[in-house]
């Protein structure tokens, strides 16, 4: 006959006795590693506030330039420019579909567009703010670029808010605050794309860089950027070439994104390599049996359509 007792207890296996006792509450780990992370922030701030603004920390510099300062420039305006890229290109291509709906497209397209470029644009200010200025550029020409970028942050974040308020407007069905903030924050984006645009040129002067050493050779947007970008498959937007073939497609897609960035929509002057760039699409377009319109149209009706139909606008005419 089995008795129980109160010392039954010290019968269980070793492993298992005061198994309730040695158990460990979760919660203090929780609360060591939220420290941990909040120490590291401290941290980093103090670390931030130690080393200064961009253009404090660039006052420090030696004030001569370096022997490879006019190389570096180059190089450090190119990793700029990779940076941006995507955002600038999503920018134009929401600039096409807005032109697209105001012809009578498709206002699912530019609600598409805006949200590439709100997706694309959102961390651009950030990712400026974590470069380097190297120092071999010399003190005044580092202090040129640390104002430039921030007249790009506040660019590009700019430029983020007005695609996020267009987005926001079309999915509410036209809010009128939504409306409202999107037309303040893209007139604004204009104005700072400009001047970034125009201080990140300026910058380097005085090393002997020229607009020209910084841009790429003017030609067609790589459609690998466009690729990388996600945009790659967007349509030509006009009604009128639906049924061009793909290749006339792609070409009048870049005709239309450098076409609004040559009229200042986006970072380019209007005799910029944008502009040059436009111009040779336009030769291929040519090229390819497509004309500019008709030459008795209105400059802000005419656009590209098969040569052939020009013809036959003529003739019904």
């Amino acid at each position: 006959m089995s008795v129980i007792t109160d010392h039954e207890p010290e019968t269980l296996p070793p492993h298992t006795r005061g198994a309730r006792r040695k158990a460990v509450s979760p919660m203090p780990i929780k609360l060591l590693i939220l420290a941990a992370f909040i120490g590291i922030g401290i941290l980093n701030t103090v670390a931030a506030r130690l080393r200064g603004s961009p253009a404090e920390q660039a006052a420090r510099y030696p004030i001569q330039p370096g022997a490879s300062a006019k190389a570096d420039a180059i190089a450090f305006h190119r990793q700029i420019k990779r940076l941006t890229q995507q955002c600038e290109l999503a920018g134009g291509f929401r600039a096409v579909s807005t032109t697209s709906v105001k012809m009578g497209g498709d206002v699912a397209s530019l609600y598409q567009a805006a949200r590439k470029e709100d997706d694309l644009c959102r961390d651009v200010d950030d990712r400026l703010a974590e470069l380097h200025i190297p120092n071999s550029l010399g003190r005044s020409v580092a202090i040129a670029y640390a104002n430039a970028l921030d007249t790009c942050r506040s660019a590009y974040l700019t430029q983020w808010s007005a695609a996020h308020s267009l987005a926001a407007a079309l999915n509410n069905g036209g809010r009128m605050d939504d409306v409202a903030t999107f037309r303040d924050s893209d007139s604004d984006a204009k104005a700072k794309n400009t001047a970034c645009y125009n201080r990140l040129f300026d910058a380097p002067a005085s090393l002997g860089v020229t607009r020209d050493d910084l841009e790429e050779t003017p030609g067609s947007l790589p459609q690998q950027t466009l690729a990388d970008a996600g945009l790659s498959t967007v349509a030509a937007p006009a009604p009128d070439v639906t049924e061009a073939p793909p290749h006339v497609r792609r070409i009048l897609n870049k005709w239309l994104i450098l076409n609004e960035k040559c009229r200042g929509g986006y970072n380019e002057t209007a005799d910029g390599p944008d502009c040059t760039a436009r111009d040779n699409a336009g030769f291929a377009l040519e090229r390819a049996g497509w004309c500019y319109g008709n030459a008795d149209e209105p400059e802000s009706e005419r656009f590209w359509k098969s040569c052939s139909k020009v013809s036959s606008d003529k003739t019904s005419n």
